[in-house]
């Protein structure tokens, strides 16, 4: 499931700590937030130093780390997915209503073609998912996001394209 994102840093400089991209999310919807408030969100982290890769996960009943030295990472992938099945969806379940209450009130069967034709173009427009990963020759670790409107981070893939060419450099510099 995509995560929004809550911190997202990528830079060509690393941090105090030596930290060249750090994207960290949570899940979404307001119940999410708000333990978020609390300090008990379940949170996936993405972590890049001049060393290692560290992808974690953490949740009520525990945390997972998995620590690969830069030097053994061997792909970087990113990309991006839009939701044309749920808007889809969206718009055949509205549509079916529609049939549903066209005896009763056309008004309303006309108003529920409308709504269900507008959520659907809304989830095709604004629920675009990115995903960045990692490899290191066995398994693939990847961290999908999506739009964060409550912490207002709106993430494109020319950004994470950027992530991804950072790694590579990292890479590229650990060889030498």
């Amino acid at each position: 499931m995509a995560k929004v994102i809550k911190k997202w840093r990528a830079s060509d400089e690393p941090d105090a700590d030596g930290v060249f991209v750090l994207i960290s999310g949570r899940s979404s919807g307001l119940i999410s937030w708000l333990m978020s408030l609390l300090g008990l969100d379940p949170t996936v982290t993405l972590t890049a130093t001049g060393s290692r890769i560290e992808f974690s996960s953490t949740s009520l009943s525990g945390k997972q780390s998995i620590l690969i030295p830069i030097n053994k990472v061997n792909k970087t992938s990113y990309g991006y997915a839009k939701p044309w099945k749920a808007a889809i969806g969206y718009i055949v379940v509205f549509s079916a209503l529609t049939a549903a209450t066209l005896d009763a009130s056309g008004m309303l069967a006309i108003t529920l073609f409308i709504i269900g034709l507008l959520l659907g173009v809304v989830k095709y427009l604004f629920g675009k998912e990115l995903t960045i990963g990692f490899g290191d020759g066995d398994d693939e670790h990847t961290i999908e996001f999506k739009r964060s409107l409550i912490e207002n981070q709106n993430i494109n893939e020319q950004q994470a394209e950027h992530v991804c060419e950072l790694i590579q450099r990292l890479i590229s510099n650990a060889g030498q």
